[in-house]
């Protein structure tokens, strides 16, 4: 399926209880509304993915937005397995060493393939990986 496609499917879902835990933590709904748009995005590049060597990393706010998203379990398998055709599964990595070797590769590979689908990304969702030098 295409990113595009999923990303307005996806869109599509109540987000509600995510955006009040996110005001709650002190995000703007502006603000909200910008991560909430990079998330789903996020999810729609990964969904799209055919390539399972071919890894993706999300920016905080995204993996932050996404974490609110997992914590309705049942509802977030149901919704992205009926959406994305699999579940997405948050996986995190084992060691120090294997995650940073990871941010910076997959975060390089969510950039490239973000790009073909949506062209340029939020800077300020995703900058901050920039900012601190990850390609460095």
């Amino acid at each position: 399926m295409n990113p595009i496609t999923i990303f307005e499917e996806l869109n599509k879902l109540d987000f509600e209880i995510v955006h009040y835990k996110l005001k709650k933590a002190g995000y703007s709904p502006e603000m909200i509304s910008r991560m909430q748009r990079e998330c789903l995005r996020y999810l729609a590049v990964c969904a799209a993915n055919t390539d399972p060597k071919r890894m993706h990393t999300p920016s905080p706010d995204v993996d932050e937005f996404w974490h609110n998203m997992i914590l309705s379990t049942k509802q977030y398998r149901t919704d992205v397995s009926r959406i994305c055709g699999k579940y997405l599964d948050h996986l995190p990595n084992k060691s120090v060493e294997q995650k940073k070797f990871n941010d910076e590769f997959s975060f390089w590979n969510t950039i490239d393939d973000y790009e073909k689908f949506f062209g340029e990304p939020d800077m300020e969702i995703w900058g901050i990986k920039f900012k601190e030098g990850v390609n460095q």
